[in-house]
């Protein structure tokens, strides 16, 4: 008999905590990011409340540039499939490719629009 069946809420809460880890995981990559490519593209390094502030709306007001909606597929992906497929080679490959997008897209997307407005 297959050892689920012998302990099914431990499976369960196994698999939970893998889904709520990877999320934080994939919450925190996408947190640097943004403080990453927000001070790329400022070339200087921001004080931490001016970047909170620009944390909270920047994201949702650049949802409609394509460069954006990149990022949070990328992000989508990266949440998934290590949870999918469940290979560790695959979880730092999608934890490391989702940072260095957010800091990509949010560098490029502040050094165009900032102009000294954010």
């Amino acid at each position: 008999m297959p050892c689920w069946i012998d302990h099914p809420l431990s499976t369960i809460r196994d698999a939970v905590a893998t889904v709520l880890g990877w999320t934080l995981v994939i919450l925190l990559t996408v947190l640097l990011g943004f403080f990453v490519g927000y001070w790329f593209g400022h070339g200087e390094i921001k004080p931490l409340n001016t970047t909170f502030v620009a944390m909270t709306w920047l994201p949702v007001v650049w949802l409609g540039r394509p460069v954006v909606l990149i990022a949070w597929a990328v992000a989508a992906l990266a949440w998934y499939l290590p949870i999918r497929y469940e290979l560790g080679t695959l979880r730092l490959a999608a934890a490391l490719v989702n940072l260095l997008t957010w800091i990509a897209v949010i560098g490029i997307e502040v050094e165009r629009c900032s102009h000294g407005k954010f």
